[in-house]
């Protein structure tokens, strides 16, 4: 991805990007970085919920996981994320496509980390 704010938009909420930076005036200290703070825990949590869906059992857990990513990337507006994410919290019972998703993850951030960083 070039990263060109077209793209981004196509994969980012921007009013959920905008709640974003208001948050981050209103709660945010000298010295401190809430939302890179969040970028890396999204990232870290991301990463761990690929590696569950991947390891998914049954469709329970793959719902969960699911679901828990689907959060998660709403919540940062990783739109094409929680997308992807409801896809397959919505069918468990399917094959995940979760090589797309974490290419999605990894879009995701790329994008955020230029709108947030």
């Amino acid at each position: 991805m070039s990263g060109t704010t077209d793209e981004q938009d196509a994969i980012l909420d921007e009013v959920v990007l905008k709640r974003l930076r208001e948050l981050r005036a209103l709660v945010e200290r000298p010295g401190e970085n809430l939302l890179g703070d969040l970028l890396v825990l999204f990232e870290r949590d991301s990463k761990a919920r690929l590696e569950a869906l991947r390891a998914a059992s049954s469709p329970t857990a793959r719902k969960n996981a699911a679901h828990a990513l689907k959060g998660s990337a709403a919540n940062l507006g990783a739109r094409t994320v929680a997308a992807l994410a409801l896809a397959i919290e919505r069918a468990p019972e399917q094959p995940a496509d979760v090589d797309a998703l974490a290419a999605a993850v990894e879009q995701a951030m790329v994008a955020l980390r230029a709108r947030l960083g």
